[in-house]
């Protein structure tokens, strides 16, 4: 450890950063959305749903039926052992009835962009 300055928090801050120690964590994904989906359907919108990983763990959303730019209302919670580590990967697929869902765009970002 390294102390930068003396300024009682700050040095404490340093001290956390420094320390190389894992800071565990809760996730929690609601309101999330989508926009300017492409028409997966050949009659109508896309039946998007996502998927979400964190750390190994695998959430889904609700389908919505027909949209292409879906709002979900499901709240997503993951437990994290890092958030200095950790990545949230979000899939995105239109659901089909007859064949395999087809799998539409993704986004991965790091928690240590977001809690920055």
């Amino acid at each position: 450890r390294r102390k930068v300055a003396e300024s009682g928090a700050f040095d404490a801050l340093v001290e956390l950063v420094s320390s190389q120690e894992k800071v565990p964590g809760k996730v929690v994904l609601r309101n999330l959305a989508a926009k300017g989906l492409p028409k997966a359907d050949r009659l109508g919108e896309s039946d998007p749903y996502l998927r979400v990983f964190c750390e190994g763990v695998e959430h889904q959303t609700q389908v919505i039926d027909d949209c292409g730019q879906p709002e979900w209302a499901d709240v997503l919670r993951f437990e994290v052992k890092d958030v200095a580590t950790a990545r949230l990967v979000l899939l995105c697929f239109d659901q089909n009835d007859n064949s395999s869902d087809k799998f539409m765009c993704m986004t991965s970002l790091s928690l240590a962009e977001v809690t920055a």
